[in-house]
């Protein structure tokens, strides 16, 4: 095998471990990063309350799924909200 193909295959291996480390370690990732940056903007607008359970992700089903969720809007200065 040429020099080339051995990089490209060593790159190969690399970026599917590192995949596979990704999608085994979601949960902690999304409870984590991803909820902070949530709970930061939500909690940033005048008036409103997030917070958050833990995180859970599934591959199969393609779907994050939390644990619990409790919103809070108070007063008149509270940004409207919408749910989809």
């Amino acid at each position: 095998m040429q020099v080339a193909g051995k990089i490209v295959a060593g790159i190969v291996v690399v970026l599917a471990a590192a995949a596979g480390i990704v999608l085994l370690n979601a949960d902690a990732l999304l409870s984590g990063v991803v909820k902070e940056r949530i709970l930061r903007s939500a909690n940033s607008t005048p008036g409103t309350s997030l917070s958050l359970g833990r995180f859970h992700y599934s591959f199969f089903a393609n779907r994050i799924s939390v644990d619990s969720l409790r919103l809070s809007v108070r007063g008149d200065k509270a940004a409207p909200i919408g749910v989809h």
